[in-house]
């Protein structure tokens, strides 16, 4: 039997709020940003090894446009809220960081508001790591997710 380790991105339901200037909050354990291109981070992207799934999608666009590497391309839910991303590692896998890209200007009110990245075991056991709250948000947002490791310190 093989352990899988399982995180999840949820887009909760929140009021629109159309004020305020693009921002991802610190407390958030979140870094934003600008451009269109990946953020360069020290550590290798292990996305690769995983398996993506959506809580729903429209035809065209689903998981895949997640990781094809465009960021014309995104993923388009197509059922009630909350929406959500699983990525399931075939075994257990220490993860430090996050990345997600969200375009305000581009998808308007389909930019979600609230993002929650869940980690566990498996799909029954999984634990808030991070919550953000996100204000028109236009590029990468990096969420820092290391320091919620267990107890021998080498995975979420």
């Amino acid at each position: 039997m093989s352990t899988t380790t399982s995180s999840r991105i949820d887009e909760l339901p929140a009021a629109n709020d159309p004020s305020g200037p693009v921002a991802a909050h610190p407390k958030d354990g979140a870094m934003m940003h600008s451009g269109r291109l990946p953020p360069l981070l020290p550590w290798p992207d292990i996305g690769h090894i995983a398996k993506w799934s959506v809580s729903s999608y429209k035809f065209g666009f689903g998981a895949e446009c997640l990781r094809d590497g465009d960021p014309d391309t995104f993923w388009h839910s197509d059922g009630p809220q909350p929406h959500f991303i699983t990525i399931e590692f075939p075994r257990k896998v220490a993860i430090q960081k996050i990345s997600i890209y969200l375009s305000w200007p581009q998808d308007d009110s389909y930019t979600p508001s609230t993002l929650a990245i869940r980690a566990g075991t498996g799909p029954s056991d999984l634990q808030d790591v991070r919550m953000a709250t996100l204000d028109k948000p236009d590029g990468w947002i990096t969420f820092d997710v290391s320091s919620e490791l267990d107890e021998d310190a080498t995975s979420l």
